[in-house]
């Protein structure tokens, strides 16, 4: 039989009972979809958090998360930008950059990047204690090194691109 979606549009699968809401359970072979911000100074710094809680724990990263349904990628990145730091800038774009992460115990995830480029000092807040230990603004222009514990979908990211250089031609 598989999986399916029952006529009532709820998922369903031989493995799997129904999931309420019909939401599909995050142990499926589907990779879910996650939006980060390169939010970057034009001093060449480039704001990244130390990760803490169960996700990424001591690791360092971008603000991000998972795209909600109707959303679109734009208004994720600010909603994300917003919860995460307490910061609000106009101006984010799309940068046409994605990458693909696998995680042990099965989950998989595509990354979209967006980027915004401020004016100042901004200071970010840590809005989330139980997710965030520290924002920090990282110099990081190019060739400039990474810190050296990125998160794994981040890192995926240093394999195909350099931050600084995302989303300049648009």
């Amino acid at each position: 039989m598989g999986a399916h979606l029952t006529p009532q549009g709820k998922f369903k699968s031989d493995k799997y009972p129904e999931c309420p809401e019909g939401k599909v359970p995050l142990s499926t072979k589907f990779a879910r979809v996650g939006v980060a911000v390169l939010v970057r100074r034009g001093d060449g710094a480039l704001l990244m958090e130390l990760r803490k809680g169960a996700h990424g724990a001591g690791t360092w990263s971008v603000p991000g998360g998972k795209l909600e349904r109707g959303e679109s990628v734009l208004q994720c990145a600010a909603r994300e930008l917003l919860e995460e730091t307490g910061l609000a800038p106009a101006g984010i774009r799309e940068t046409g950059v994605y990458t693909l992460t696998h995680f042990e115990g099965g989950d998989s995830w595509v990354t979209l990047y967006c980027c915004v480029d401020l004016p100042g000092y901004p200071v970010a807040q840590v809005t989330e204690p139980e997710k965030c230990a520290e924002w920090r603004w990282v110099p990081w222009v190019p060739p400039g090194p990474a810190p050296e514990t990125l998160f794994s979908c981040f890192a995926s990211l240093m394999r195909v691109a350099h931050p600084w250089t995302l989303g300049r031609n648009r």
